[in-house]
């Protein structure tokens, strides 16, 4: 993740699943207002809160795993 959010994270790769890079209904992004946000930018970031997302395994911080 390189826009500074400290927002990596490793997933099980479901098909068809939703990751929440976006919401699903509208299509707004991360920083976007909304019900039940994260107070930490790491999860406001992946919309974990939103329903149906797939859970993170892991959320590593800052930088991609190496």
């Amino acid at each position: 993740d390189d826009d500074g959010n400290r927002g990596v994270r490793i997933n099980y790769v479901m098909e068809f699943g939703n990751y929440g890079y976006l919401d699903q209904l509208t299509g707004a992004r991360w920083n976007t207002p909304r019900t039940g946000m994260h107070q930490e930018i790491p999860l406001r970031h992946w919309h974990l809160r939103d329903p149906g997302v797939v859970p993170n395994l892991l959320q590593t911080g800052a930088g991609s795993p190496t």
